[in-house]
């Protein structure tokens, strides 16, 4: 009997969210549009108090021929989903965080089958404590022992850069579709996970601007790949400005300081076509100095998907070494950081 609930309540969440589903929902329905299950007509006269019943089969086949093909796509989905159904990674990288998982911002038709992947809840910003559980995160998410059949992974997390950037760059080969979740700490009634959206609804030209400087990106970079020192730095500021303060003194001046051109805040890259178009600006750069033999480090001011993002874009040919910086808003200096280089790190 509970089978047979769960396997109603599925298929109602999938008819009424579910696009391809409702695809087949509406083949389903042209079918009996077109008079594929037959007609009764009922007719009634106030005169002599007459009755009329008729029934007529008006065998459509091309409406028939609709229902049947709606039922099979019906099932087809559903049993795709099913079979295939999508995995929950919900990273707590913070210590003692008391926020919910982000289960209810996946799509209802996809949760009754979805798996939640047990990723160690940590304090992120402890460097040792990160060091110490990467490797078991690196087996769980390769091993993929609870998870086999997904084809799907929704990844909310909260935490440190580093920590962030390592879970993005361990998901991008594991799974074919990588979906991001963002918590909004702003959102009315509280806190709220939500699912990026595709589209950018902007108008607004979205690229990446110099800051301190009055020369363009490409002139910068030049620059610092003629310098001699074979470290330079990227700073982001994209939810705060990076703290030139913070940053070790040696490297200071060797850094490419960027924000882009819907201004530092919070939430301003919700969206994965907007994030898509700055991270793969940053990829390039990243690409120029990697490719001129620079060790890169990385200074990040951003919201958790984006600095997700950033890991999930790594490209093991074209990166090189990464130096991933945590900030420490205590002492509001960079008080660690971590060396990746295809997956390895120290």
């Amino acid at each position: 009997m509970k089978s047979a609930m769960n396997f109603i309540l599925k298929l109602f969440e999938l008819l009424k969210s579910d696009p391809k589903t409702t695809i087949a929902k509406y083949i389903f329905f042209g079918g009996i549009g077109l008079r594929g299950i037959g007609q009764i007509v009922y007719e009634f006269s106030d005169k002599d108090v007459s009755h009329t019943f008729t029934f007529s089969d008006g065998i459509d086949y091309a409406g028939y021929l609709l229902i049947f093909i709606g039922i099979i796509l019906l099932m087809i989905r559903f049993f795709t989903i099913k079979n295939n159904p999508p995995t929950l990674a919900y990273g707590v990288g913070i210590e003692n965080m008391d926020i919910h998982s982000p289960l209810k911002a996946i799509p209802s038709y996809e949760r009754y089958d979805c798996i939640e992947l047990s990723i160690p809840e940590i304090n992120s910003y402890d460097k040792n404590k990160l060091l110490e559980t990467y490797k078991f995160i690196q087996t769980l998410i390769n091993s993929r022992v609870e998870n086999k059949n997904s084809q799907k992974v929704y990844i909310g997390a909260l935490g440190s850069f580093p920590y962030l950037f390592l879970l993005g760059a361990l998901f991008r080969n594991a799974y074919s579709h990588i979906q991001l979740l963002d918590y909004d700490r702003h959102a009315s009634g509280g806190g709220k996970w939500y699912k990026l959206p595709p589209y950018n609804e902007s108008a607004e030209e979205l690229f990446h601007k110099l800051m301190y400087e009055d020369k363009s990106i490409e002139e910068k970079i030049h620059e610092l790949i003629e310098n001699e020192l074979d470290e330079v730095g990227i700073a982001l500021s994209y939810t705060f400005p990076v703290n030139k303060k913070a940053i070790p003194e040696y490297l200071r001046t060797n850094i490419l300081y960027l924000e882009h051109t819907y201004g530092i805040g919070h939430d301003k890259l919700s969206n994965e076509e907007a994030q898509k178009k700055l991270i793969n600006e940053l990829s390039k750069y990243i690409s120029l100095f990697a490719d001129n033999g620079k060790k890169i480090h990385l200074f990040v001011s951003a919201q958790s998907s984006i600095c997700i993002n950033i890991g999930k874009s790594y490209m093991n040919n074209s990166h090189g070494t990464l130096i991933l910086h945590n900030y420490d808003s205590s002492t509001r200096k960079y008080n660690w950081n971590i060396k990746f280089n295809k997956n390895n790190v120290n």
